[in-house]
């Protein structure tokens, strides 16, 4: 990152300040994890932070446990409306 000049008063600066860290459990232990537990913290993980990667992976867990197809039904859903996800947390550069 470059240093703050008065010419650079109009050009769109993003910098990270603070940053906010949420738990997820050990994701290489979803063994531990009720089926009930892993659909919960999925709609969790992609209602209030769009995390679309670990959504999958909790979602293929639970798919091969219970032998149903959540996961390619969840991917059809995105396709559907994937434009629609807006993500959250982002810093994204853009004009006033």
């Amino acid at each position: 990152m470059e240093p703050y000049t008065p010419q650079q008063a109009w050009k769109p600066v993003s910098q990270l300040i603070e940053a906010d860290a949420i738990f997820v459990r050990n994701l290489t232990k979803l063994s531990a994890l009720t089926l009930d537990e892993i659909l919960k913290a999925a709609r969790i993980l992609h209602d209030v932070y769009r995390s679309i990667d670990l959504v999958s992976a909790l979602l293929r867990e639970h798919d091969q446990r219970a032998a149903v197809r959540a996961l390619p039904s969840y991917m059809d859903a995105l396709k559907v409306h994937g434009a629609k996800i807006q993500p959250r947390f982002m810093n994204i550069k853009s004009p006033f």
